[in-house]
């Protein structure tokens, strides 16, 4: 039984190419529909993409890395999967998104290498502009706003700053993304 388990997960994972020579869809990218008209908002967001991020000063130097972004199997949940290099170090990310219809917002979860907790968010997704905007409390118990705006299907960018008591904000972190 575990031997046929294991042969059904690599079969699944792996990336047969069909008949005319092109890749075949990838089961974690190219997952279900979402379910929910406040999911299938952010379907754009689907897919991997080449991010360039900086940390501290919006003209610090840049890393590179990457962005996996896809619908969980019920159609409900995006889940992402960040992977780069920060200060000579590892640093990989994930991200579970939902739509919480009781408070009409959605609800996110984000955990890192280089925090020991993990970052919950309320963000609200205002589809004229296209931007979603996160409040959330960091792990030292600032208040912070991150601000991810959509410009088209193929690119996309973040800003997370601290607010501060006197209203004013501080950059912390900065995430350009293209589409591969």
């Amino acid at each position: 039984m575990k031997f046929a388990l294991a042969i059904s997960l690599a079969a699944a994972l792996s990336l047969p190419m069909s008949s005319c020579g092109q890749p075949e869809p990838h089961p974690l990218l190219d997952g279900p529909p979402a379910k929910t008209a406040e999911m299938q908002a952010l379907g754009h967001w689907l897919g991997e993409w080449d991010v360039e991020l900086r940390f501290g000063a919006h003209d610090a130097e840049a890393t590179t890395g990457t962005y996996y972004i896809r619908m969980a199997p019920d159609g409900r949940w995006l889940l992402s999967d960040f992977h780069s290099t920060a200060n000579g170090e590892v640093f990989w990310g994930q991200e579970a998104i939902t739509f919480d219809s009781t408070k009409g917002k959605f609800f996110s979860t984000w955990k890192d290498s280089l925090e020991a907790t993990q970052l919950t968010a309320l963000s609200t997704y205002d589809a004229e502009t296209p931007t979603l905007t996160a409040i959330a409390r960091d792990s030292q118990e600032r208040n912070t706003i991150g601000t991810t705006i959509f410009p088209d299907s193929n690119h996309w960018s973040y800003q997370m700053d601290v607010l501060n008591d006197d209203g004013t904000r501080d950059g912390v972190m900065w995430v350009a993304a293209i589409r591969k």
